[in-house]
């Protein structure tokens, strides 16, 4: 019996030495994540299935111009007002858009002359639970400056021929109505 309570003892202090064990390993295996994501040139903000951002890079709060002494674990609005971004990040977080398919994006609005490309992922663990999203932003401002240069040029092309074809069309008019009589 003594023998028993022994044994039972000696094998409790080896479960809670592997569990610490586990513990230190699962600690260095988080802070590893947390230094690779935060040393990232691209911006990228981890959520968790509550839409609450858990983890963020210095990029993730420069594109979005928030300032540096900003923390994870708020609520995705506290970070982002646009309610049709965080609407997808949600959906992402709880795993309501399908995995399967090509990673959604969002073109969200920072300012005026700042435009970012947003692609999310669910993050699914090896029991196909959804547990958050991950979201990394493009800066797309100097395409969509392209982009309103090249309307700009093209309205402009439009305009600048327009007015000599109208002059064209009332001479030809002209000409033809004075051909008939």
């Amino acid at each position: 019996r003594a023998h028993e309570k022994l044994r039972l003892i000696n094998e409790a202090e080896r479960l809670q030495a592997e569990r610490a064990r586990t513990l230190i390993d699962l600690d260095m295996e988080k802070s590893r994540m947390r230094t690779i994501v935060e040393a990232l040139p691209t911006a990228v903000m981890v959520t968790n299935t509550s839409g609450e951002v858990v983890l963020m890079n210095p990029a993730f709060l420069a594109s979005l111009d928030l300032d540096e002494s900003v923390m994870a674990g708020g609520k995705l609005e506290s970070y982002v007002d646009d309610m049709g971004f965080r609407e997808m990040v949600l959906k992402l977080s709880q795993g309501q858009i399908d995995a399967e398919s090509e990673a959604p994006t969002y073109e969200l609005v920072v300012s005026d002359t700042k435009y970012l490309m947003a692609r999310g992922q669910s993050v699914i663990n090896e029991n196909n639970e959804c547990m958050g999203a991950v979201v990394t932003f493009a800066n797309i401002t100097s395409l969509k400056m392209l982009d309103q240069l090249k309307s700009e040029f093209v309205a402009k092309v439009s305009h600048e021929l327009r007015s000599p074809l109208s002059t064209i069309h009332e001479q030809l008019a002209l000409v033809l109505k004075e051909t008939s009589v």
